[in-house]
C-alpha cells in the first residue's frame, strides 16, 4: 500500500491493482466541521486536453480531463454551482444540484453553457451548438451555494503538458468561440421573438373587434416570417435535409463555431475572415428586425392599447 499526493494505491502479490483517486476528505474528520452545512474541499488541479477523445488502446474509455471536487452536506439538499473566472464574470451557473447527506463528488467540463437555441433546429452539425466554450488555461473559482451558506475554492487548470501550443493561442480561441456562441444565442433569441409575434398575431385574426386592424396585421405576419427566413432555414426536419435546401446565416455560423470549438490553437485567419463576413451580414439582418420593432410593433402596440387587448411582443421575453 502506497500513499502518492492524493491517491492510495493498493496492490496484490500477483497483477491486480487499484488506486483511489483522491483521498484528501479522508483526512478530515467530521467533527472539524460538525457545525458547518456544507463544506467544499480544497480542489485538485486539472489538465486542459483531448483525452478521453478517443477509443484506441492507450485511450482510457469514458474518461476526460474536468474539474471534479468533493462536498459535504449536513442533509440532503440542493445546492447552486457557479462557475467564475478572476475577473468575477460568471462562466456557469447550475442550479438546483442534487447532494445527498455526507460527501458529494461533483464536476465541471471546463466549458461555458451552450448557446440556448430554439427547439426545432435541425443540423448537421447539431452536436456543436449543444456545447459550450472550452475554458483556456488558468484558475477558476467554484462557488456553492446552499440556503443562506456560500463557499468558494479555486482550481487551476493547467495546459496538457503534451501540447506546445502557446496559452496566448488558446485564449485566442476561447475569445473567438465566445463571440460566435453569443450571437449565436442573440441570433435564435430574435428568431424566438418573431414566432412569439407571429403567434400573437395569429391570436389577434380571431378578434372580430380588430378586423379594421386585419391588413396591418397580416403585414407584420408576413414581415416577421420574412425577418426569420433572412437567417433561418425551416424547411430542414432532418439532418440530411440540409443539403437539399438553401443554407442561411444560420447553418453557417453553426459551422464556423464547429470548426472554432474542434481545434486546439489560435483561429486561423480563414476563420477571421469567415467570422468577419458573418458579422456583416448579420448587422443587415439586425437592422431590418430593429427597424420592424420601431416602425410596426410599436405603433401597432400603442393601437392596440386603446382596445383592450393583448399586445405584440416587442422582444423575445415579452
Amino acid at each position: 500500500m502506497e500513499v502518492k499526493d492524493d491517491m492510495l494505491v493498493l496492490s496484490t502479490q500477483g497483477r491486480g491493482f487499484w488506486i483511489l483517486d483522491d483521498i484528501s476528505p479522508l483526512r478530515y474528520s467530521e467533527s472539524m466541521y460538525k457545525d458547518e452545512s456544507v463544506v467544499l474541499f480544497d480542489i485538485p488541479s486539472t489538465y486542459l486536453s483531448n483525452l478521453g477523445g478517443y477509443s484506441g488502446p492507450f485511450s482510457p474509455a469514458g474518461k476526460s480531463y474536468q474539474a471534479e471536487w468533493v462536498l459535504w452536506s449536513m442533509d440532503s439538499s440542493k445546492v447552486d454551482v457557479i462557475v467564475t473566472d478572476m475577473k468575477g464574470d460568471t462562466l456557469v451557473t447550475k442550479k438546483g444540484q442534487k447532494v445527498k447527506s455526507g460527501l458529494n463528488k461533483m464536476n465541471w467540463n471546463l466549458r461555458l453553457d451552450p448557446p440556448a437555441m430554439v427547439k426545432d433546429l435541425v443540423m448537421m452539425d447539431m452536436r456543436y451548438p449543444g456545447q459550450g466554450p472550452k475554458v483556456p488555461p488558468g484558475t477558476y473559482n467554484i462557488t456553492i451555494k446552499k440556503d443562506d451558506q456560500e463557499v468558494s475554492k479555486t482550481i487551476d487548470v493547467d495546459l496538457d503538458p503534451a501540447w506546445k501550443t502557446p496559452v496566448g493561442d488558446f485564449k485566442s480561441q476561447y475569445d473567438m468561440a465566445r463571440e460566435v456562441a453569443d450571437m449565436i444565442e442573440e441570433s435564435q433569441q430574435r428568431i424566438m421573438h418573431l414566432r412569439k409575434v407571429t403567434e400573437v398575431t395569429n391570436l389577434l385574426k380571431e378578434r372580430k373587434s380588430l378586423d379594421s386592424m386585419k391588413s396591418n396585421i397580416d403585414s407584420i405576419s408576413m414581415k416577421a416570417k420574412e425577418l426569420q427566413d433572412m437567417i433561418y432555414q425551416d424547411k430542414i426536419l432532418a439532418s440530411q435535409d440540409e443539403i437539399n435546401f438553401e443554407r442561411k446565416w444560420t447553418n453557417h455560423i453553426i459551422r464556423l463555431y464547429r470548426v472554432v470549438l474542434s481545434q486546439h490553437g489560435k483561429p486561423t485567419a480563414g476563420e477571421q475572415e469567415r467570422w468577419t463576413d458573418l458579422q456583416a451580414d448579420y448587422q443587415g439582418f439586425n437592422k431590418a428586425y430593429f427597424d420592424f420593432i420601431e416602425n410596426q410593433l410599436k405603433p401597432m402596440n400603442q393601437k392596440l392599447m386603446d382596445t383592450g387587448v393583448i399586445h405584440l411582443p416587442e422582444d423575445h421575453e415579452g
